[in-house]
This record gives C-alpha cells, structure tokens and sequence, in this order.
C-alpha cells in the first residue's frame, strides 16, 4: 500500500505552495503514480515525489519535467518557478538554472549527537578531543585545592543564576500569555468577525505574502477575531484546493493570516482595506469568447482584467428537462489561473437539457476574491450557444439585470466549488 505523502502547509512559504500546487497538478491528472509519471518525465519517481515534497525546490528541469507529464502548462510553471526561486535565492546569489546540478548543490546534513551518550558528554562547540580532566584530584593532592574551587564555583553560580533567571524574565516576558501557554488567543475587542484555525493551524506574517516574516503560530481549532481583511498574494486552501487572495488583518497591528487556512468569512458588508504588502482590489474585467477547434460544440470563455486573481464563471440555463422553464444561475467555472487568460471550456450541449446550437444564454464572468467572496466587478452578456456552422458568439445584454439577478450571478459564480 503506498505511503501517504507528508502534508504540506501552502500557508507555510513559497517553497511549500509550490509543491502544494504540484500535488494538485497531479491530482488533477487522474492522481498517476510516480513509477508512471517517471516513465513519461524521464526521471526517477523518487526525484519526482521529492520534488512536491516542500523540502527543497526541485531543479527547473524536473519541475518541466513533472509539470509536462502531468498535461500541465508548461511556460507557466516555468514562471513560477523562476518566481520561487528568486524568493528563495539569499541576495546577491546566482539563480539555481545557472548553478551546478541540484545534487552538487545539496549541503550535508548537520552531525547528530551520538545517541549513546548523554547530552552533558557531549564535546562543545570548538572543542577537540576528550573532554579536560584535572590531574591533581586524580592523584589524590590536597582537598584544600578542590574545596577552593566548589567555592569560587558556588560564588559564581550565586551570582550567574539570578543573572539568568533575569534574562530569561525579560524574554518570557516578550512572549504572550496565550503563546507561552500554548493555548488559543484572547479574544480582542473591536474586532467584526471571526474565523477558526484548521489543518497545522495558522501562520501569521507581517504582511499579505508567503514570503513575509513569520510572527506567530495560531494552533489549530482555535477561534480567532479579525478588524478586517485584505487582498494580498494568492493561496490556495489546503482542504478544498481552490485558491484565495484574502488576508485576514489582526487587531493591534499583531499582523495577517491567510484565508486560505480559516474557516470563516467576512460579512457581506465589509469591503477590503490595506495592509502591508496588499494588492489593489479588482477594478475592471472584461469577458470574450475563442473558438476551441477540436470541439466546435464547446466555447472558450476568457477574461482579463487589471489586478483580478481569481475569476468565476456562471451561465442562466434550465437543468431538469422535465422543467425546461426553470432557469437559474449555474457555476462553470472557478480559476486563479490565468495563462495567459483566466479561461474556461464550458460544453452546453452536454447538459442534462441540451442547449441547442444558437440559443441564446445569460453568462457571467466575476472577479473573485476567494470561494464566497464575490465582487462588484463582473462582466455579463449573452452568449449564443456554437453549432457545427455558426461558432460560439457574445452580445451584450439587451436589458440589464435586476438587482436580484445580478446579485445572483455573482454569488453563484465565486461561490465554493463543489468537490467531486
């Protein structure tokens, strides 16, 4: 039976949201063993497993490697490797594609102590050799000798030991109550809503990037408040695997957690506001449809727009046919990927109720800011369904929609998708 892989917290940096990213990639391929990807990429399944380990970042090449075997796209993950690099690279260091092959590279592990002996055996740091031995006690010199040194050694340690227990006074003192208890946080006051820590629990950074300082550690299922929250760098949840730009801002300036390891959202009523290292929220998106060549009953829904992360798609169909009058709002699609174009193939005339070539259908593009989390910024038109003689085409609404119906759309298109 195949030994489950050690979990990975995408929260945790870089290095581990890329491998994180790379075990979604091969799930989403059907979840082939490494022995098979290793027969396509052309390296060893260890390699391959190791390189979505978290551990280290895997070379350019086996990530091209894995990434190619796994159908994934190629040029993006090229980028975005040389992006984790980069946050990875100390300053002034040469990038890892112009260096020596990764196993040049790799340090030896630290020496562990021999476990045979006791920690207080053990040669310190500097010293060589057998630990010094004093030779008149062995012997057998006068005892005046060793009494003068127990004495010179309980006069120091008189005095060491307040020194100590002073310094280590003034450190504890740093630490929070909750912290040095190991138990969840305070609940502050002032705060508008709040949210529980799942999986390892929750890292908290300085600002809205994995590669931001760390500050804390919220253990897991612990109730946290928030005064608000931010846009920052995109995460993908851990539990459901789909991506979010939120970052949850904690009271006192204590710093920001990710959304992607809390469950708990914002009210509808609270709008984004800055944090450190926070992106401009969405302002503008605009929706378009390709033809896909080998498919001419499906259309390519696509969209752009500045500063939008995440994208879902919606389309206004009946489901049942035995109630063909019955339309509502459908999700199609939920992305943060976008290469370049946040896109998806969506197949009308694969419906439970067939949408026949050229029926006109209500769709939706919405900039996203996380599962649940819609905004205002959203494009909406009609799309005429494809036929084998007339492709797929869009035409702006010819009324607007209500309200409701448009309050509908966007909630529908960002919201959590539904994990099969």
């Amino acid at each position: 039976m195949p030994r489950k892989p050690r979990p990975v917290d995408p929260t945790a940096g870089p290095l581990q949201s890329f491998a994180h990213d790379l075990r979604l990639l091969r799930e989403k391929s059907g979840q082939p063993p490494y022995r098979a990807l290793a027969k396509r990429a052309g390296y060893g399944a260890s390699t391959l497993s190791e390189a979505a380990g978290g551990v280290r970042l895997p070379t350019l090449d086996v990530t091209l490697a894995f990434v190619g075997s796994c159908g994934g796209d190629v040029e993006a993950w090229r980028r975005r490797w040389r992006e984790v690099d980069q946050a990875l690279r100390p300053s002034g260091e040469e990038p890892r594609a112009s260096r020596p092959t990764e196993e040049a590279t790799v340090q030896d592990p630290p020496v562990e102590p021999d476990e045979k002996s006791p920690p207080d055996q053990q040669d310190p740091p500097g010293r060589q050799g057998p630990p010094a031995t004093d030779s008149t006690e062995q012997t057998g010199a006068p005892r005046k000798t060793t009494r003068r040194r127990r004495l010179a050694l309980l006069v120091g340690g008189a005095v060491l030991i307040p020194l100590v227990g002073l310094a280590l006074l003034a450190l504890t003192d740093r630490v929070p109550e909750d912290e040095k208890a190991g138990r969840c946080p305070t609940a502050a006051r002032g705060t508008l809503f709040s949210g529980t820590t799942y999986g390892n629990g929750a890292n908290v950074r300085s600002g809205a990037r994995l590669d931001r300082p760390l500050l804390n550690t919220v253990a897991p299922d612990c109730a946290v408040g928030f005064i608000g929250f931010c846009v920052g760098e995109k995460v993908f949840d851990s539990t459901a695997g789909i991506p979010d730009a939120r970052w949850f801002i904690l009271p006192h300036g204590d710093g920001v957690v990710a959304s992607a390891v809390i469950h708990g959202n914002p009210p509808s009523n609270i709008h984004p506001s800055e944090c450190p290292d926070s992106h401009p929220a969405p302002s503008e998106i605009s929706l378009k449809v390709a033809v896909i060549p080998e498919d001419p009953l499906s259309a390519a829904l696509q969209v752009h727009g500045p500063h939008v992360q995440i994208v879902g798609f919606a389309a206004y169909y009946a489901e049942e046919p035995d109630s063909p009058s019955i339309r509502r709002w459908h999700q199609i699609g939920f992305t943060g990927e976008a290469s370049p174009l946040f896109t998806v193939d969506w197949h009308p005339g694969q419906l439970r109720l067939p949408v026949e070539p050229g029926e006109r259908v209500p769709v939706a593009a919405v900039a996203c800011l996380g599962g649940g989390s819609p905004t205002h910024v959203a494009h909406i038109a009609v799309l005429h369904a494809p036929g084998p003689t007339a492709p797929a085409e869009l035409t702006p609404l010819p009324t607007p929609l209500s309200a409701q119906d448009d309050e509908n759309a966007r909630q529908v298109a960002c919201r959590y998708p539904i994990i099969s």
